[in-house]
């Protein structure tokens, strides 16, 4: 079976218009509560933002690795990905965050 490719550019400029919404919605934050915690156990603004930012990071550094060919379909996992990172239901516990590094 040939892996199908993706186009590194167009993988950044995907990243880089969903990094420029999300900026947009940080700059809707009102600024004299951008740093409440909205419920127990939440996050706060900047901290998601953290977040988000190291995994954007570590994202890039990944596709820009020189790498071998995938002897697979690369998007095989795409939905399942989806499922997993647009499952709003699950809420993460910021307590157990701590830069950056998961304490369980």
């Amino acid at each position: 079976m040939e892996a199908a490719t993706f186009d590194k550019n167009e993988i950044f400029a995907t990243t880089g218009e969903t990094i420029s919404e999300l900026k947009d919605l940080m700059l809707s934050v009102d600024e004299n509560k951008i740093n409440t915690i909205p419920y127990e156990g939440s996050w706060t603004a900047p901290q998601l933002l953290t977040h988000v930012t190291k995994s954007l990071n570590g994202m890039a550094k990944t596709v820009l690795m020189p790498a071998e060919p995938a002897k697979r379909d690369p998007g095989e996992r795409i939905e399942e990905l989806k499922k997993i990172f647009l499952d709003f239901s699950k809420k993460l516990n910021s307590r157990f965050y701590y830069a950056g590094r998961r304490h369980i």
